[in-house]
């Protein structure tokens, strides 16, 4: 699905030509920090942190104050090291990322600044390794995805008619379900609050 997904993206940008300066591409690069959390065994399942993000996004325009884009989104991981009941160690890392989906809107403050709101759907990856002493050498992997709502809010400042830069702040509350291979599930959220400072570019 994400393959589609970033196929879209691109055959956005390709047809720029059509469009006076209303398609848009931006990086975006800055800090990720996750919270998973169990609401069943919080001791056990509580892997949080921070970790450097990336980004890609494209958009489209339909006028001064409204848009509509497609993000990739790369949050980076969290960990986690904990002792069980039998004096084992256990490393947890999770890895989070997401196709964003959604509409921007922009509200300017003189002739180079803009406040800007975004909204939508983010479908995401999220990945689980964990090494556990009592089984030296080997790693469990496990895995799950779905959708759920963001939002985000940030500010942009016009370089020129082309160019641009920023910063903004999302943030979503991802509902994770986790299937062990023994057949044991935990479920519960990751929260998730990027900073990004951005780089863009209108054509």
């Amino acid at each position: 699905m994400k393959t589609i997904i970033l196929g879209l993206v691109f055959s956005l940008t390709s047809t720029s030509a059509m469009a006076e300066r209303n398609f848009s591409f931006d990086i975006l690069a800055g800090q990720a920090e996750q919270a998973l959390v169990s609401p069943v065994a919080p001791a056990a399942f509580n892997i949080s942190g921070d970790d450097l993000s990336f980004g890609l996004r494209g958009g489209y325009r339909f006028s001064d104050h409204l848009g509509a884009e497609i993000a990739y989104h790369d949050y980076g991981g969290a960990v986690q090291t904990r002792v069980d009941s039998a004096l084992y160690v256990i490393d947890d890392e999770s890895n989070l990322t997401a196709i964003n989906l959604g509409l921007v809107g922009m509200f300017s403050i003189g002739d180079r600044l803009s406040i800007n709101a975004r909204a939508g759907i983010a479908v995401w990856e999220l990945a689980l390794r964990r090494r556990d002493t009592a089984f030296p050498g080997q790693v469990f992997r496990t895995g799950t995805d779905g959708e759920d709502p963001y939002v985000g809010i940030g500010l942009a400042y016009k370089i020129s008619e082309r160019l641009s830069m920023g910063v903004e702040y999302a943030w979503t509350d991802v509902n994770h379900k986790f299937i062990f291979m023994s057949g044991n599930s935990i479920e519960g959220t990751n929260d998730l609050r990027n900073l990004s400072f951005t780089v863009g570019s209108r054509f």
